[in-house]
């Protein structure tokens, strides 16, 4: 059967529903190690944090590097406030395997160029390499959630993110154990390109993951109208050939005219995420430094001591995500999964400074885990297929605006007053407005009959309807 798309327009395949293609376990099993080489790189300053200060012990002084490392971590996340958009935009107009073979690219060479900037002490080389690394990273997962929610959509999303988080969780773990230990016998240089050589295995991943989904494309439109498909999704089929008008304009409408059609649930759960992760992955920055400032002491074998507590919060995180994608699949219950993670984050980084951290670390990571398995895949059912890349960077970027400043608020604080009690004090301060945001997410889904679960379908019209009350409200 011949599949034409808008006189050639539209090459993406949006609502196509790859759930039956028998081969989809094959595709995650291939796919989810992308997520492994990005997170690998991205906790490498983190886990060399020792190492890096007295690489660094010469030219500058240790209240100095403190701000030049959070600075790492903020300029990284400045950049992909904006950079997501770019990303998400040519997701929505050229589909998911390009994109996802860009941002894996990007990772490479983010990280290449990082290990140069460390080698001839430039932070403004490592600044370059984090912006760069950053939009590689910040990509892929949300690109990734894209590329495998139409195989999976129906019944194990939620399993299915949380296998990614697993081996995303894996790459962090592997950073925290393995880069002190190549720094401490092998040198700073290795411990840095070794992330290079990861990426190429996660790059060949890429591309056989994307030719397995060609195939499964290809093989689906010719036994299915896809243009059938489309518009039943969008509405009833006495609406086609309004929807039909609409869509052969689609490509006109603006960013900003389709964020009008989110709904408010969605704008909660971005903030939620936002919070969220900047109280988790806040303290993932200052670790070791606070470890071994806290309950460790600055010997030689701190740093490695430190990495290995850091990474039983990865590995907690990464086994229970799954779990409770599992959990959210068969049950629902994403909303109040929410609360729970809020409580989490909340109460362990108030017991970390007072507590040996090894109960606080596994709470940490369970809170993690859940805002992974729950909101983050709640995104996929508050916005239309055909929008999902857009959603995701305003979710990204929105995450990424409130880690900008943060880590350098952080940072800051260590600096003037010499420890890291008030640093920990603020991260517990971003764990309870994730834990009234969480409460927020709560009663709006109650009054949209649960939405983030899936259980309320977003038709054509009800977004048409969306848009036009807020365009009659702005005239007004």
């Amino acid at each position: 059967m011949e599949n034409k798309q808008d006189d050639g327009k539209d090459k993406t395949f949006h609502f196509l529903n790859k759930g039956h293609f028998k081969f989809r376990w094959i595709l995650l099993g291939f796919c989810i190690w992308i997520v492994a080489g990005a997170f690998f790189c991205f906790d490498v300053p983190a886990a060399l944090h020792n190492t890096l200060k007295q690489h660094f012990s010469d030219i500058m002084t240790d209240g100095e590097f403190e701000i030049y490392f959070s600075g790492l971590y903020s300029i990284y996340s400045f950049a992909n406030i904006f950079l997501p958009f770019i990303t998400g935009r040519l997701r929505d107009a050229m589909g998911d395997r390009m994109i996802l073979l860009q941002t894996v690219s990007f990772v490479f060479i983010g990280q290449g160029l990082f290990a140069y900037g460390v080698m001839i002490k430039s932070f403004i080389v490592m600044y370059l390499a984090r912006i760069i690394l950053g939009w590689g990273i910040e990509s892929v997962q949300p690109i990734q959630t894209s590329f495998v929610s139409p195989y999976f959509k129906d019944d194990y999303l939620g399993l299915t993110i949380g296998m990614n988080t697993l081996f995303a969780g894996f790459g962090s773990v592997a950073t925290m154990y393995f880069c002190p230990l190549l720094a401490l016998q092998y040198g700073l240089l290795v411990a840095t390109s070794v992330g290079c050589l990861f990426n190429i295995f996660c790059i060949v991943c890429a591309i056989v993951s994307t030719s397995i989904d060609k195939c499964a494309e290809t093989q689906m439109l010719k036994n299915i109208d896809y243009e059938k498909v489309k518009y039943m999704q969008l509405a009833q089929e006495e609406e086609q050939p309004q929807i039909n008008e609409q869509n052969n304009q689609q490509s006109e409408v603006s960013i900003y005219e389709q964020m009008k059609t989110y709904p408010k649930l969605f704008w909660l759960v971005a903030i939620y995420f936002g919070l969220n992760y900047s109280s988790v992955l806040g303290f993932i920055n200052i670790s070791v430094g606070f470890l071994t400032e806290r309950w460790l002491g600055e010997d030689e074998d701190s740093e490695l001591k430190a990495g290995e507590m850091v990474a039983i919060m990865w590995l907690i995180t990464g086994f229970f995500t799954p779990i409770f994608g599992f959990i959210a699949d068969k049950y629902g219950g994403r909303a109040s999964h929410c609360i729970i993670a809020g409580i989490l984050c909340f109460v362990s980084h108030i017991t970390l400074w007072y507590i040996y951290p090894f109960l606080s670390l596994i709470a940490l990571g369970t809170a993690n885990a859940i805002a992974y398995a729950s909101p983050w895949t709640g995104v996929v059912y508050l916005v239309r297929p055909d929008y999902l890349g857009k959603a995701y960077a305003v979710v990204v970027g929105t995450y990424n605006a409130l880690f900008s400043i943060f880590p350098i608020v952080v940072g800051v604080l260590r600096a003037y007053y010499g420890s890291y009690y008030y640093s920990q004090l603020f991260l517990s301060f971003l764990g309870l407005c994730s834990l009234i945001t969480a409460i927020l997410i709560k009663i709006e889904d109650v009054k949209q009959e649960n939405l983030i679960d899936g259980n309320k379908i977003i038709s054509a019209t009800s977004i048409e309807e969306n848009c036009k009350q807020n365009t009659d409200c702005d005239q007004k």
